[in-house]
């Protein structure tokens, strides 16, 4: 836990967004390519006949499915952030080799990331210190967000992308966007773009999923926080300086309540949710050991974060890691270290992915859609690995090819 017009025959799509492209909006060159995808299913029907049998039922061919007609991936795409909507449709945001530097690009899968298409990108860079964009998330197969120090929306499947007004909550720095039950939740970032200086207030924001209607959420937060959705649950990481981590919590989405979190005082803990109320804890740093040099002390909770139990810690440090929780395990993604899983409480852990190349990279997010299909991303280059994928609970992963 980080993108058309009809010429002859043949769509020609624009599949990659570089940095000197017109920023107002995202829609390709033009919107012949995408007519239809969301269109009426087409419907016939049998003419009438003299005879006195019942004329056959008209028949409706099925309903296309979201978004634009796909294309050539684009050249050298190198993912950064992948979002799944379902166990078979994903999307990922990325960078290319379009020719000049800080392009961006978007590709989508529907058959469980087996093949990918190019669909268009917000026209922003990508993965730029302090502009752009770096992160992806789909709330359904139509609504989508791309963000980082900017927010780019699609409610037509990627077809088209504008930057929306919310953009100006992410001047001092990037923020966390999640979806789920119908809403989309966006956290922002208290401290400064280049400096690194923490001397605002995170701010949570949340917006029907099928429109951009962002309104701010009366919940004070610390300089930073983390996100976590499970449903209508909603759980906020929240850190400020010189204090101890704390969780703010809805069961709905409309009451919040502040609670304690097991971690102790400058520690960036990791939080997962495999149900509404069922969550798994990482705290960096274990009692009486100094912070950075220990591995971790692991919780779970079975009310929402108001009571927690010490379960048994995970063999790796987790610092720069992302977890990921489902049904029947808990997974780590440790830089260096590979994917750890657990799947009998924290009793025991298991490595399932092994680092990568010589410099012994390998993935720093996991995260998994469903308890079956799950995604691992790495650092591109030093021998890391890019995307991978698991559609059988984390037994088996697959190198994903664009």
């Amino acid at each position: 836990m980080r993108r058309r017009r009809a010429a002859l025959l043949l769509p020609v799509l624009l599949l990659a967004a570089c940095s000197g492209a017109d920023r107002d909006t995202a829609s390709g060159a033009g919107a012949g390519a995408a007519a239809g995808a969301g269109s009426a299913p087409a419907t016939s029907s049998a003419p009438s006949r003299p005879s006195s049998a019942p004329a056959p039922a008209p028949s409706t061919s099925p309903a296309a499915p979201a978004g634009p007609r796909g294309g050539p991936v684009p050249t050298r795409f190198a993912p950064l952030s992948v979002s799944f909507v379902s166990d078979s449709t994903g999307f990922a945001l990325g960078g290319t080799g379009c020719g000049k530097p800080r392009c961006t690009g978007v590709v989508r899968t529907r058959d469980a990331g087996r093949t990918w298409d190019g669909i268009p990108a917000p026209r922003t860079v990508v993965a730029d210190p302090v502009e752009g964009v770096s992160e992806l998330r789909f709330g359904s197969p139509s609504d989508g967000w791309a963000f980082g120090h900017e927010l780019w929306s699609t409610h037509d499947g990627g077809a088209t992308w504008a930057e929306v007004p919310a953009a100006r909550y992410l001047a001092r720095g990037p923020g966390v966007l999640e979806a789920a039950a119908g809403t989309a939740w966006l956290v922002t970032d208290g401290c400064e773009n280049v400096e690194g200086t923490c001397t605002g207030r995170a701010q949570l924001l949340r917006s029907p999923v099928g429109r951009d209607d962002w309104a701010a959420v009366d919940v004070p937060l610390g300089t930073t926080a983390d996100l976590v959705l499970h449903g209508s649950a909603v759980y906020v990481v929240s850190q400020a300086p010189k204090s101890a981590p704390v969780l703010v919590a809805s069961a709905d989405g409309r009451r919040f309540s502040r609670r304690s979190l097991p971690c102790r005082e400058g520690t960036r803990p990791l939080l997962a949710a495999s149900g509404d109320l069922a969550l798994a804890l990482l705290c960096p740093g274990a009692d009486g050991e100094a912070p950075g040099r220990s591995r971790a002390s692991a919780f779970v909770s079975s009310d929402g974060g108001q009571h927690w139990k010490r379960v048994g810690d995970p063999p790796v440090t987790p610092f720069g890691s992302s977890l990921s929780a489902t049904g029947s395990g808990t997974f780590l993604a440790a830089p260096g270290s590979g994917v750890y899983v657990t799947r009998d409480g924290s009793r025991s852990w298991q490595q399932v992915v092994r680092p990568v190349g010589r410099d012994q990279g390998g993935p720093t997010y996991v995260g998994f859609v469903t308890d079956s299909v799950g995604v691992t991303l790495a650092p591109v280059g030093g021998g890391a690995a890019g995307m991978g994928l698991t559609r059988d609970g984390g037994r088996r992963w697959q190198r994903v090819a664009f």
